[in-house]
């Protein structure tokens, strides 16, 4: 009988480490791209497009002015470890005042966690909030700039969030840690 034996096989793929991931990001591997760690994969993120663009600079000054006086802080596109093998950049994320100064940041100071979607909304809702739930972030904005919503999850559950709700972009949304809050136009 004759068995087929393959002349070359295929190794592993190469998963990779929040340390390890760190370790490329300082010594500019990724400088013309950006690049996250996702259950050590790493992801090229697609350039940002206009709407996307400028729902980021609105939602982001209006949660500076929000956070104008408190201990809070909002930063944008910063590293923020997820989990040993998970570093992701939220387009903008709202940190307590413990957050480190320099460095990446960790999801135990993240309390809100903010993704512009304009291309990104599967990978954002299907992908990306089960990794911020299981790193327990407690809110989770996912700006849908075609379809002008919010999707607001709460609650996380270590798999995913227990609360969801859409507020379209005329209505309020509370800003946490404050008694403030935005609207979108």
């Amino acid at each position: 009988m004759n068995v087929h034996v393959p002349l070359s096989v295929r190794p592993p793929a190469a998963r990779f480490t929040a340390t390890d991931y760190l370790r490329m990001l300082d010594a500019g591997a990724f400088e013309d791209m950006k690049v996250e760690l996702i259950d050590g994969e790493l992801w090229k993120m697609s350039p940002a497009h206009s709407l996307h663009g400028r729902r980021h600079m609105q939602v982001a000054g209006e949660l500076y002015r929000c956070l104008t006086g408190t201990t809070m802080e909002a930063m944008l596109d910063i590293a923020t470890i997820l989990a040993d093998q998970t570093v992701c950049g939220p387009d903008i994320g709202v940190f307590t005042s413990e957050a480190a100064r320099t460095g990446p940041q960790t999801a135990e100071h993240l309390l809100l966690a903010v993704e512009i979607s304009d291309s990104t909304l599967d990978q954002d809702l299907d992908l990306k909030a089960p990794l911020y739930a299981a790193a327990q972030v407690p809110i989770l904005w996912v700006v849908d700039v075609r379809a002008e919503i919010t999707h607001v999850m709460t609650d996380p559950d270590g798999h995913g969030y227990r609360t969801r709700r859409t507020i379209p972009f005329a209505q309020a949304l509370p800003v946490p840690g404050t008694e403030k809050s935005i609207t979108l136009a």
